[in-house]
């Protein structure tokens, strides 16, 4: 599998993030907290539209506060409106159910390089394929 990354300035370094390590991201005041896979919490001072910006369609927005990596989606509570993500995560989200499984749509492994070629970043802050 290739590696797609996108680079985020912090305040005091650039980071480059796989696109594959990010489980989701959570906008807390004026920060953005990125959890990834290997258990280590990112936390940079930008706005989530921003880092949405950097995102391709393999993660959706699942909140005014969240954005989900569609991969690491195990299940739907319709009741308690939860996501059960991989590593025993829950989280909230607020659009209706119908309009989450739309734009949720059909995961796969294979359908993951198709949503990175949809969207390669920006040009002020392009997505770097590294393989």
């Amino acid at each position: 599998m290739k590696v797609y990354k996108i680079s985020i300035v912090s305040h005091e370094k650039i980071l480059y993030i796989n696109i594959y390590d990010i489980v989701y991201c959570d906008s807390q005041n004026s920060s953005v907290i990125i959890y990834m896979t290997n258990g280590r919490v990112i936390t940079v001072y930008k706005q989530l539209v921003k880092i949405q910006s950097l995102l391709p369609s393999l993660f959706v927005r699942v909140s005014q506060c969240l954005i989900v990596n569609k991969l690491y989606i195990e299940s739907i509570s319709k009741k308690d409106k939860v996501l059960h993500l991989e590593g025993n995560i829950e989280l909230k989200f607020t659009m209706p159910i119908s309009k989450l499984v739309e734009r949720i749509g059909e995961i796969s492994t294979t359908n993951a390089n198709n949503y990175l070629l949809q969207s390669q970043g920006t040009d002020e802050n392009p997505m770097l394929e590294i393989a």
